[in-house]
């Protein structure tokens, strides 16, 4: 007991500045979240009404996203002509994923929710032509594409491509 007073008493000031130190970060983190709503916040409030403002992350030199799943919304918002528009961010949605949209300032998560969202307030309906079964098939291999396939694709860009595309940079 005694050895612990005493480690105790020679390590006090070192514990007071790094509990210090730890206090102040974490403050200047809470600080620069809420600088940041703030910001987001004044910026929302110039959003048009009835228009999809699309939130995804910022474009490449070659291709409009990096990820699938912001090309599948803004190219059903085209197909459907939904007036939108594009914001670019990092920021993600309140469930942490990307793309998100806000409508009416409605925010709406995830791409097939935010399709889902559209259809029901717009009355947009690009499969109402399908029959039934095409639906469902249509359905099955929306599944197998963003929920299986994709993994493969991920695999492929960020570790096989990766090794073998950097030898011969």
């Amino acid at each position: 007991m005694d050895l612990a007073v005493k480690l105790y008493e020679d390590n006090s000031c070192k514990l007071k500045y790094v509990s210090g130190v730890l206090v102040g970060a974490a403050l200047v983190v809470v600080a620069v979240k809420r600088y940041r709503k703030y910001k987001y916040d004044q910026k929302r409030q110039n959003y048009p009404r009835d228009t999809v403002v699309l939130h995804q992350i910022g474009r490449g030199k070659a291709i409009p996203s990096v990820s699938p799943f912001p090309i599948k919304l803004e190219t059903f918002l085209r197909m459907a002509k939904i007036p939108f528009i594009n914001e670019h961010t990092h920021q993600p949605s309140s469930k942490g994923k990307t793309p998100w949209m806000t409508y009416n300032g409605e925010d709406v998560d995830d791409s097939q929710m935010c399709i889902d969202f559209l259809n029901k307030k717009l009355g947009v309906d690009m499969n109402k032509h399908l029959s039934l079964e095409q639906k469902s098939i249509g359905h099955a291999f929306r599944i197998l594409v963003e929920d299986h396939l994709y993994w493969y694709r991920f695999i492929f860009q960020y570790f096989i491509c990766y090794r073998v595309c950097h030898v011969y940079l």
